[in-house]
């Protein structure tokens, strides 16, 4: 029998998260391929955003192919694979879409709307229902990881973690900080990696800094960086995943 690991509201409080030397690599990154350089180029914009879009749609086991996800997003063609993958595309398009707009800003209300996106057409009215107000688990490794079940707890938590992340004054650690305790909260009933994921690139992209493409072949090293965090609130090898990804983005062709 797998052991139970529960919730530890204390994780909320590790906010201190890259070293000096992790920090100058990622600035010296960002001096590589700016967000700027991203802005300002439509063509990179478009190749990024697809990028974007269809990778996180794999990270949660989406069936489309690429060469399937481009004739869905850019062409309207559809093929028969399920409903279900079809929305998480189109709604993934239209997050990120919102994601980019300089006026939207990290906000519980910015935070819900971003969920409805994603689960219109999808989820069913009560699992619509923010927070969530059923029992969940998870499986991560050789444990079942037991998130907060009541909402008005959910609720409470969301907002200590609100308040830490706008303490934190580095755009980096404040983005990392936010993208992992929103998937240990599991505030919604579904979809809560993926928003992380977004929620990240938003808090990145309001710091003046370079968004994250998730990579589909690094998949399983995502996951795996994410498994210390639910057990020990360890953020190390997320920080891992995190710098190696952002490394590799420099040498991206999107041209």
């Amino acid at each position: 029998m797998n052991d139970i690991v529960s919730y530890n509201p204390e994780f909320l409080e590790k906010i201190d998260i890259f070293s000096k030397s992790e920090l100058k690599e990622l600035v010296e990154i960002n001096h590589i391929f700016s967000l700027k350089k991203f802005q300002t180029n439509k063509n990179l914009m478009s190749k990024f955003g697809f990028y974007l879009i269809y990778n996180s749609a794999k990270n949660v086991a989406n069936s489309y192919t690429e060469e399937e996800a481009r004739n869905l997003l850019f062409e309207g063609m559809t093929v028969e694979k399920k409903f279900a993958d079809a929305m998480i595309l189109i709604n993934l398009k239209k997050a990120h879409k919102k994601l980019l707009e300089p006026t939207f800003k990290f906000s519980k209300e910015s935070f819900e709307h971003i969920y409805q996106i994603l689960s219109n057409s999808i989820a069913s009215k009560e699992k619509k229902h923010t927070p969530r107000n059923h029992k969940t688990s998870i499986n991560i490794g050789g444990h079942v990881y037991m998130p907060l079940e009541k909402p008005n707890e959910l609720d409470i938590q969301l907002e200590i973690l609100f308040r830490n992340y706008h303490f934190i004054k580095n755009p980096f650690n404040r983005a990392v900080y936010l993208h992992s305790n929103l998937i240990y909260l599991q505030y919604f009933s579904d979809f809560n990696k993926i928003i992380a994921q977004l929620m990240l690139n938003m808090s990145l992209k309001n710091d003046g800094k370079i968004i994250l493409v998730p990579d589909e072949k690094n998949d399983n090293d995502y996951k795996s960086s994410l498994l210390p965090y639910y057990e020990e609130g360890d953020y190390t090898k997320f920080k891992e995943y995190f710098i190696s990804n952002y490394k590799e983005m420099t040498s991206l062709d999107f041209e």
